[in-house]
């Protein structure tokens, strides 16, 4: 229940990528093999590439 709570909590922060990232890696065996610090880097850098495409996305349109 404790991971359920923390991924509603990321979504209400905004945190879309890191929700999805750590919903996707429960509901995968081979990424609960990985490292905290492993898993914790992917699921970071989900929320920065989300963050990226976002800002690509708006300033496509800006310039548009």
């Amino acid at each position: 229940m404790l991971t359920q709570q923390t991924i509603d909590k990321l979504y209400q922060m905004k945190l879309d990528g890191m929700a999805n990232a750590l919903r996707e890696q429960q509901a995968d065996p081979t990424a609960l093999s990985l490292s905290f610090e492993e898993r914790l880097g992917l699921i970071v850098d989900r929320q920065w590439d989300l963050k990226e495409t976002r800002g690509l996305r708006r300033s496509s349109r800006w310039h548009a």
